[in-house]
């Protein structure tokens, strides 16, 4: 399993290779929806609301508003690291090649515009990113960023937070 997510009716499983399962009972029987339009084969992580439903891979971002049975690709073919949604606007964390960066994208419209709201700087690799309302987090290998306003602004707050120890 590469990522789980659930909402009021389902939980939702995504496979890293494999594409994405469900449950209706807590996990006690799994059922592949028809994942009709969902073109690839690594799901890398799932955000669920009670009407959406989101699927980051490695060929960009999914949106299915039938639980999965039906998806439209969101035209953003990068290669999905992370994704969050705080009701209002879903973000996407992507990793690029050499000379290595890390970015984060934002749409209001389910995925159909994305615009940057964060270029980090070359080596400053981004990992993860959440949401609680409008506050963004994202951390990576030698810092956690924070946005009160949906990605306008950035701030890092690295109290505490333990720098990337060489191997």
């Amino acid at each position: 399993t590469s990522a789980m997510a659930s909402n009021k009716d389902y939980v939702f499983a995504g496979f890293n290779p494999g594409k994405l399962y469900r449950s209706t009972n807590n996990g006690d029987n799994w059922s592949y929806p028809a994942n009709n339009g969902l073109t690839t084969n690594d799901v890398q992580n799932i955000i669920a609301t009670d009407s959406k439903l989101f699927v980051g891979t490695s060929s960009g971002v999914f949106y299915s508003s039938d639980n999965g049975d039906n998806w439209r690709n969101t035209g953003f073919n990068n290669f999905v690291l992370d994704l969050t949604y705080n009701g209002s606007f879903l973000f996407a964390l992507v990793n690029g090649p050499w000379p290595h960066y890390s970015r984060i994208y934002r749409s209001s419209d389910n995925g159909l515009n994305w615009i940057t709201v964060y270029d980090a700087e070359p080596e400053h690799w981004l990992r993860s990113i959440t949401s609680s309302g409008n506050n963004i987090f994202t951390g990576g290998q030698d810092n956690i960023l924070y946005s009160s306003n949906n990605g306008s602004n950035w701030e890092t707050i690295n109290s505490g937070y333990p720098p990337l120890q060489p191997l």
